[in-house]
């Protein structure tokens, strides 16, 4: 009899682990009264930018290639930064480390067009703003190795 009651209780313990498998799990909820910006960052192609009636422009880097960084909300005090790292031995840290050009505001409407090297292994340049908390946000530029798009990782400013 004992050994029927722990067949079944084994048997019901792996048939509840496996119930979710496959699922999607519900995600927890934020506190956030309303989403973050969208950001979008793409090379800066004609197509893209004659979507816009007035640009911000930025050269960097002679040799580099134009990219254009786009919202969906206002952004304020929008800062293109060099990024900085410290290696602790575990991780590396990512810091804002120069601000290389800044802007009031970058809207919708008008979009940031910069010229520049986009470095292959740590990242060298990025963008921080304050949110609508007034939270300093910070983003370092990544290229995917696959199929060469360009995204916006958000890091935590740790100096």
């Amino acid at each position: 009899m004992n050994k029927l009651i722990l067949t079944a209780a084994a048997a019901l313990m792996i048939l509840a682990a496996s119930c979710g498998e496959g699922q999607p799990q519900p995600q927890p909820k934020t506190t956030e009264e309303s989403p973050s910006p969208t950001l979008q960052i793409e090379r800066a192609a004609d197509q893209v930018l004659n979507k816009f009636d007035d640009l911000y422009e930025y050269n960097d880097n002679d040799y580099g290639e134009k990219i254009v960084i786009q919202t969906d909300v206002t952004l304020k005090n929008l800062d293109f930064i060099s990024i900085g790292y410290e290696d602790t031995g575990e991780q590396a840290s990512f810091f804002a480390e120069d601000i290389l050009y800044s802007i009031n505001e970058l809207s919708p409407k008008k979009a940031l067009v910069i010229k520049t090297l986009i470095s292959e292994g740590n990242p060298s340049r990025g963008i921080s703003f304050l949110d609508k908390n007034n939270i300093q946000r910070c983003f370092y530029i990544s290229e995917n190795g696959m199929d060469n798009s360009l995204s916006l990782i958000e890091f935590h400013h740790n100096k």
